[in-house]
């Protein structure tokens, strides 16, 4: 299995075999599916580090920020508003990256497997390079889309 390119799902009570295969793992809270881009083991270390910070499973600690003014309980609100917006924005931006490495990483798996590539070295050392910058920035538009979803959460958004 961990030389299988393909995708597949694992559901199994052996946390020793998940971790040697998984890079990704799902869990559900708040009756929502949510996705740690990770394997079993630094997702258990994530979740363990934000419960000891006393945040949820699903939520990083934020960093002590300068104290600020006072401001009057509107003027919170729209600026609270305001960065729940472009947050919102930015999630459906990362979003659709995401989707669109994804079906990237789709075409550039069936170019592998093409006789005529993985025959010829040369082709095949290009598509596979391609194919591990396409994977390296879906992994970071996955890191990224953790963090925006955090933030959201944090201020209480959707």
């Amino acid at each position: 299995l961990q030389q299988y390119k393909g995708s597949f799902v694992v559901v199994s009570h052996n946390r020793h075999f998940i971790n040697l295969i998984a890079n990704k793992i799902w869990y559900i809270e708040d009756k929502q599916i949510k996705e740690y881009p990770g394997t079993y083991e630094e997702y258990e270390y994530w979740k363990k580090k934000n419960q000891l910070n006393g945040a949820a499973p699903d939520q990083e600690s934020k960093k002590p920020k300068a104290e600020k003014k006072p401001q009057p309980a509107k003027e919170k609100t729209s600026s609270r508003e305001a960065q729940l917006k472009n947050l919102e924005k930015e999630l459906k931006k990362v979003e659709d990256l995401i989707e669109k490495l994804q079906a990237e990483k789709i075409n550039v798996e069936a170019e592998m497997s093409r006789p005529e590539v993985f025959s010829d070295f040369g082709k095949l050392n290009l598509v596979q390079e391609k194919f591990n910058q396409v994977n390296k920035e879906l992994n970071e538009a996955n890191i990224r889309w953790e963090e925006v979803v955090t933030s959201i959460d944090q201020l209480g958004g959707s």
